[in-house]
């Protein structure tokens, strides 16, 4: 055994299923926070101190008719999905 060798377990990373409970945990807690963030912008969106009044997706369709929230939603998209310039 050479001074440069290392015992076969320091090497060793942890098992797949170390990770499991951690990864169910954290995609529950996003697909929640998906779903209640979706409801409150869809449904709940006019909001007065005492009530809230349902108004489905007009927002959704007053959103999409502008056409500088369009190019601003593109924009963030473009610039969210390409790679960093590497210069």
């Amino acid at each position: 055994m050479t001074s440069e060798s290392h015992p076969p377990n320091i090497l060793r990373t942890y098992p797949h299923w170390f990770y499991s409970s951690g990864r169910r945990r954290i995609r529950h807690f996003l697909r929640r926070s998906h779903t209640a963030g979706l409801f409150i912008s869809a449904l709940l969106t006019r909001w007065t101190l005492f009530d809230a009044t349902s108004i489905g997706f007009d927002n959704y369709e007053r959103f999409f008719s502008d056409p500088q929230l369009v190019a601003g939603l593109r924009n963030t998209v473009i610039h969210a999905t390409r790679p960093a310039d590497p210069r």
